[in-house]
């Protein structure tokens, strides 16, 4: 159609210049109307389990849509930024992306649109979202973290008054900056409101209780390293636990350490107020640190009667992530 449009509109005789059969601008402004398959460039995965909606960003800027009945739909933002995080709002119909410039995308995914940005001027180094509601968490490279809550009609971001500053989590701190990072946010299962992990690029792991507005258990961090005598970054980790009673974490030298965590239903809750350990429960030896691969990613799978599964993938920050190994645990 577009074709045989040009084509009509070039054999016209009469002069182009501001005639109105002339052909114009508009007639041959290329722009894509429907993309079918998956885009090249993937590099953040968010997955809605309810709606059953699969999101890919891609290097590029995109994201691009998979539902049932092979349902795919492209969003594409003015500002065409990679994406650093991607999370569903479960069974809302919203995707929070999280660019690299740190602008936080609200995309209303019945109507695609883009409905609110909110920018943040901290450069934002984690982010999670707070399960069965519309509360967020981002972390800073300052250490600092923030909480943001998602405003219904319309959609849009507000930033709250609570935080947790670095100075309360973590207290005085002589070491760098960079070791301060917060990497990970991790709300601790059946304690979702109650309790929250944080873990700093240093290895520190902290349990912040969110009421009582302090640190109640922390472990990891500099005795790691004086154990272990080898300085590691944290640069990936999960809960492995349906309690929150263990988290894994990923280091760039290719360890893997699974940590024992206080929880409120296993049993193991703390001792005394601001309790603490720096010898982890499990180590694996999966051959990244011979390689001295970092650990990318870790993903856990709960099978509830079975043993659960931990996918691993490592790789280095100039190299794809080819490598992927699945271990089964047991996390009884």
């Amino acid at each position: 159609m577009f074709v045989k449009k040009l084509v009509e509109k070039a054999s016209i005789k009469k002069a182009v210049g501001n005639s109105v059969d002339g052909l114009k601008a508009s007639d041959v402004e290329p722009r894509l109307v429907f993309h079918q398959g998956v885009p090249s460039g993937g590099t953040k995965f968010a997955y809605d389990n309810i709606q059953k909606i699969l999101a890919l960003s891609t290097k590029d800027g995109r994201i691009k849509l998979f539902g049932k009945d092979n349902a795919q739909v492209l969003l594409e933002s003015r500002e065409a930024v990679p994406s650093k995080f991607l999370q569903f709002i479960q069974n809302q119909g919203i995707l929070i992306n999280v660019s690299f410039n740190n602008h936080i995308e609200v995309w209303d995914i019945d109507k695609k649109l883009l409905i609110d940005v909110f920018i943040v001027k901290e450069e934002i180094t984690c982010f999670s979202v707070l399960q069965h509601s519309l509360f967020m968490y981002i972390g800073f490279s300052n250490g600092n973290i923030a909480v943001l809550s998602l405003d219904q009609e319309p959609w849009h971001l507000v930033r709250m008054k609570y935080s947790i500053p670095l100075l309360a989590s973590y207290g005085n701190s002589t070491e760098e900056s960079d070791d301060t990072v917060v990497t990970h946010v991790l709300p601790q299962p059946a304690a979702e409101s109650q309790r929250v992990l944080i873990i700093f690029k240093n290895g520190q792991i902290i349990l912040w209780d969110i009421q009582e507005s302090r640190s109640i258990f922390r472990t990891g961090g500099r005795m790691l390293h004086v154990q272990y005598n080898e300085t590691k970054k944290v640069s990936s980790a999960c809960w492995v636990c349906p309690f929150g009673s263990k988290v894994v974490v990923g280091y760039n030298n290719g360890e893997l350490l699974i940590w024992s965590i206080p929880s409120l239903n296993t049993g193991n809750s703390l001792a005394a107020d601001n309790s603490s350990q720096n010898t982890p429960m499990f180590k694996f030896n999966l051959g990244y640190k011979s390689d001295k691969t970092s650990i990318r990613s870790v993903k856990w799978i709960y099978a509830e009667g079975r043993a659960s599964r931990l996918y691993i993938m490592g790789g280095s920050g100039h190299a794809p992530s080819n490598f992927l190994q699945l271990p089964l645990i047991s996390m009884k």
